[in-house]
């Protein structure tokens, strides 16, 4: 299993040649999903996300 609850995120090594970027944005299509970011996230989070805000922004674009 590759989801450490104690963490909070995933404990596996990246395979080699992956662009992580491109994989995310393929998953976000085939699974029509929405990604939202808090403005305490880091860069490369919020540049992947479809949306960047604060706690309420983020609530109301989920509504």
């Amino acid at each position: 299993m590759l989801t450490n609850q104690s963490i909070g995120y995933m404990d596996a090594p990246i395979p080699k040649g992956l662009d992580l970027k491109e994989e995310i944005n393929r998953m976000r299509r085939e699974k029509n999903a929405v990604i939202l970011a808090h403005y305490y996230q880091t860069g490369d989070i919020q540049d992947i996300a479809d949306f960047v805000g604060d706690s309420l922004a983020l609530a109301q674009q989920a509504a």
